[in-house]
């Protein structure tokens, strides 16, 4: 909150003084009543920006709630070693619970953070980290739908044949172009939050994009 301006202060002690010196007992009687005007303006002013300092101090972001969100998480990975356990704790079992209930922890950890304090280093190497992994998956993964059909079509792998190949090939570009923006802005079924969310992260951890 910017401090405020003494510009009623200022008025009212000029005003005061051309009073001191006015010889007219009427026109000094309205100077000091206007001084004394711009001293009770100055006054509340002071008091409604107190106020309102007061008021944006108390604001913070959306109240967490880190139990529920540790249930959930609980459950989730529980779910997910539960699925190991049916598929005897093989390689490909133990290795995508152990993604998954990694990726459900730095959920967890971000959505509990306080965004109206910096962020720690922690969050901030973290936060590092989840950009690059989403930003490496999402640009390979569009780079595979975007690529692979027109290098089937350029190799003469694919024929066109019941009009199936040119929506095989639309529908390949459309989940490119997708995988592309979620590994950039990621995911929030909103364009507009998409956008705003990068920004707001763009700034709290100084991300290039």
């Amino acid at each position: 909150m910017e401090p405020l301006p003494d510009g009623f202060l200022k008025l009212a002690d000029e005003l005061s003084r051309r009073a001191a010196s006015e010889p007219d007992p009427t026109m000094k009687a309205q100077l000091l009543q206007t001084a004394e005007r711009y001293r009770r303006m100055d006054e509340q002013a002071r008091t409604v920006l107190t106020e309102a300092a007061t008021l944006q101090a108390k604001v913070r972001a959306p109240a967490r709630h880190p139990v529920a969100q540790s249930v959930l998480y609980i459950v989730f990975t529980g779910f997910f070693w539960v699925l190991a356990f049916l598929h005897e704790f093989d390689t490909a079992s133990v290795a995508l619970a152990t993604a998954l209930s990694a990726l459900f922890a730095l959920v967890w950890y971000f959505e509990s953070r306080d965004t109206a304090q910096p962020p720690s280093r922690t969050e901030t190497a973290l936060a590092w980290a989840w950009l690059g992994f989403r930003s490496l998956v999402g640009i390979v993964a569009a780079l595979l739908f975007l690529g692979l059909p027109i290098a089937a079509l350029v190799v003469k792998e694919v024929e066109f044949h019941d009009g199936n190949t040119p929506v095989a090939l639309l529908v390949g570009c459309a989940i490119g172009v997708l995988c592309l923006w979620v590994g950039l802005f990621g995911w929030r079924r909103n364009i507009r939050r998409d956008v705003t969310d990068s920004s707001k992260q763009k700034r709290r951890y100084g991300w290039p994009f």
